[in-house]
């Protein structure tokens, strides 16, 4: 769960808007977040961050969530998120109230006619992470250029899928979109995962290669 909001430069007021969230999740699902995000795509000074994450923790135990975990505040590229996890770790306190490290890789984009030059970013944000797991919270393809249904662009996905199991031992890849109803085709290819089959009951199927590159990259990673 990420969370964009306002309330920023209030860490108080942040942490009890999260908290709010939790347990309305919880009253629906019967289950809280498993984990909670500072802040999504936002700029802040890293002493603004670290006092987000204090609050966070404090009130998320004060609350019961004692088992919600706190993932650091994700930037939209590696190379933000590298200097912001390296920023982040001077606080010693701070940094234990975060359980993982996070970023989106919208940079790989950059990228996708030789992924394997994306390596040193992620081996650089594998050290920056200095031993706590990693989360790839955004990984999609929003650039005009790479947006249409190909197997080209699918595998470059699936080195980027691989790279993040083995380069960062990625616990989750989360891709942005799960699911996207658009009117465009290929906005629909290169944002998610699945779209509404209108002419099958509004059931998901795949909107692109994507989804198939997938699973095979987990399986065999």
């Amino acid at each position: 769960m990420e969370q964009t909001n306002q309330a920023g430069s209030e860490p108080d007021e942040y942490a009890r808007i999260v908290v709010s969230y939790c347990k309305k999740a919880q009253a629906a699902t019967g289950s809280a977040p498993s984990i909670v995000g500072v802040e999504n795509e936002v700029d802040q000074p890293p002493e603004v961050f670290s006092l987000m994450a204090l609050a966070l923790r404090r009130e998320l135990d004060k609350a019961g969530f004692t088992q919600t975990k706190i993932h650091m505040a994700d930037a939209s590229y590696m190379f933000l998120g590298i200097d912001r996890a390296k920023a982040l770790s001077k606080n010693s306190e701070a940094w234990r109230a975060i359980d993982f490290s996070a970023v989106h890789e919208y940079d790989f984009q950059e990228f996708i006619a030789n992924p394997d030059l994306y390596d040193a970013r992620m081996k650089a944000m594998h050290d920056a992470a200095a031993g706590k797991p990693f989360l790839a919270t955004e990984i999609c393809i929003n650039d005009p250029h790479y947006q249409e249904p190909s197997y080209r662009i699918a595998f470059a996905l699936a080195q980027l899928y691989h790279k993040n199991l083995t380069e960062l031992d990625a616990e989750a890849l989360m891709y942005c979109w799960l699911l996207l109803d658009v009117e465009q085709p290929t906005f629909a290819g290169s944002r998610s995962l699945l779209a509404p089959d209108r002419t099958h009951g509004w059931a998901p199927a795949a909107s692109s290669f994507q989804l198939r590159v997938l699973g095979p990259t987990a399986a065999t990673s």
